[in-house]
């Protein structure tokens, strides 16, 4: 009961506290990362991060939708972006991501994924921000500030520039953000991102501060 009025109460502040102009919002492109064959990182029990991030980008657009904010998803369902049903290819994955936020320059590219350490104790969640648009530190630290004040997560990392070696965060041209949400090689963070409701209110926070610009 105490998760659901927490959702409820937060769902209904926003939503009927802030107003929403479609017109003033920019697009925002949800990146669910890895997919398909590219499992990306592995859970302590097997848990794959394609799946949490793409469960986690279904329901942040699923927000978008419902307040009438454009939105586009780079994979709706379990497979790659690379074109190629038989096969799978790393580069052409990333570039087609590229491509897909260079035919929207004015989008604000999100990309969603799960954090994976050797050290079993590393925990918490953390946001990059891209070097090449100004406003993407602004839209980190909105999303940091938010996920702060929901008091959801185990820990809350420090927001920094994303490392040259993440492909997109280097070269898209948009204001790009990187979430990185939990550890799944952590078995507290793990098993807060196994919970469905706690996927769905994480949501909701990102949407919101999304919104905040």
């Amino acid at each position: 009961m105490k998760t659901f009025v927490f959702f409820l109460s937060f769902f209904m502040v926003f939503f009927f506290s802030v107003p929403i102009s479609a017109e003033n919002q920019p697009t925002f492109i949800i990146d669910a990362g890895h997919g398909g064959t590219d499992g990306g990182a592995v859970g302590l029990d097997g848990t794959l991060e394609k799946d949490l991030n793409l469960d986690l980008s279904l329901k942040l657009a699923e927000l978008f939708y419902l307040a009438d904010t454009d939105f586009i998803l780079t994979r709706s369902f379990d497979d790659d972006t690379d074109g190629d049903p038989s096969s799978f290819s790393k580069r052409a994955d990333i570039l087609s991501r590229a491509d897909l936020a260079a035919k929207y320059p004015s989008a604000v590219f999100v990309m969603i994924h799960m954090n994976s350490s050797t050290g079993k104790n590393d925990k918490g969640f953390q946001v990059f921000y891209g070097h090449k648009a100004a406003a993407s530190e602004t839209v980190a630290n909105n999303i940091h500030a938010a996920v702060g004040a929901s008091g959801l997560v185990n820990r809350l990392r420090d927001v920094k520039k994303a490392p040259s070696s993440v492909y997109l965060t280097e070269h898209v041209e948009n204001t790009a953000v990187l979430v990185e949400c939990g550890f799944i090689s952590n078995e507290d963070d793990l098993r807060l991102l196994r919970e469905p409701l706690y996927r769905q209110k994480l949501a909701l926070v990102l949407f919101s501060s999304l919104l905040e610009g």
